[in-house]
């Protein structure tokens, strides 16, 4: 098997939905269980390409995606869940910043190292050999560059302030290295030219109870009028639904096999790596749309793979 990382950067706050919850909240999104860490599964994620493939492959489309039944053969790919890598933190100074974490950033190493595309992403294996990116950091680590723009300074010390929080900080050169590296593959449209930017200045690494903590409390939460079903009108009281902001950056393994029917060379598809490159070669340019809440504006993501199809 070989692989590929997708990259997806929310463009609208994303419901990926968890079912009816039982506290406040009545619509919330999907976590997982230990960490609480955010996902969309992997099983979303091969519903919605597959539906955007369709147009496209024609009688390439079950031999890749496996036919719509499921009883014939199954897929020639598999879709990992996609996992968080950097949230979107309200800053007190300006607007956000892009939060990580130890445990995430050597997530995604791991997956790297899996899909064989560590080689890519050298400044990430910098950070992380720094040794001082472990899960007992106390600190908030920071652009060198970014002082004048994150920070509340005073006589005494320098603090940012994240949320309500204020946080002691420290420099280190390897997280403006690895934000500027991972801005290049997150951002390819010809509007992303700021957001690169952006990233790089505004990326930081979190100990990971801050991280934690904020996946938990500062997703976006908005109220909905409760709708009757039986007659379609509103009813008393509010429905509460929680979203992935935007901005929110995450990624999934994709892994290739060759497929499992027997005339595959007949439609081009004759291993696994004929199958990525068909993958590759046909991903949207568009925007997809991932969860529910479509006709309100909400779940659009703009995706990104590496390797890309020239490097293929």
């Amino acid at each position: 098997m070989i692989h590929s990382i997708l990259f997806f950067n929310a463009i609208t706050p994303v419901h990926n939905g968890a079912g009816e919850g039982l506290g406040v909240i009545d619509r919330p999104i999907m976590r997982e269980r230990t960490t609480n860490y955010l996902i969309i599964q992997g099983s979303s994620i091969k519903g919605v390409l597959k539906d955007e493939y369709r147009p496209k492959l024609n009688n390439k489309l079950d031999a890749i995606f496996g036919p719509d039944d499921g009883e014939k053969h199954s897929s020639a790919m598999a879709f990992g869940d996609a996992n968080i890598l950097c949230f979107p933190v309200r800053l007190l100074k300006g607007a956000f910043v892009w939060a990580t974490s130890p445990l995430a950033l050597n997530r995604f190493s791991r997956m790297l190292d899996i899909a064989g595309l560590s080689e890519k992403f050298p400044k990430l294996l910098e950070l992380l050999s720094e040794n001082k990116i472990h899960s007992e950091i106390k600190s908030v680590f920071i652009n060198p560059d970014s002082e004048g723009l994150l920070l509340i300074k005073n006589a005494s010390e320098k603090r940012i302030i994240l949320e309500e929080f204020p946080l002691k900080i420290e420099i280190l050169k390897a997280v403006k290295d690895f934000a500027d590296e991972l801005s290049k593959f997150v951002y390819k449209s010809p509007s992303g030219g700021f957001l690169k930017k952006e990233l790089t200045d505004r990326l930081v690494v979190l100990p990971e109870y801050c991280f934690s903590y904020f996946l938990r409390y500062a997703t976006e939460v908005m109220p909905n009028i409760k709708i009757e079903e039986s007659t379609g009108t509103s009813k008393e009281g509010l429905r509460y639904s929680e979203y992935l902001p935007s901005e929110t950056i995450m990624y999934s393994l994709i892994g290739y096999e060759k497929p499992r029917i027997t005339d595959a060379e007949k439609i081009e598809l004759a291993d696994d790596k004929s199958v990525r490159k068909i993958f590759t070669k046909n991903l949207p340019k568009k925007n997809i749309q991932i969860g529910a809440d479509e006709t309100k504006g909400k779940g659009f993501m703009e995706i990104t793979i590496v390797p890309e199809e020239d490097q293929l």
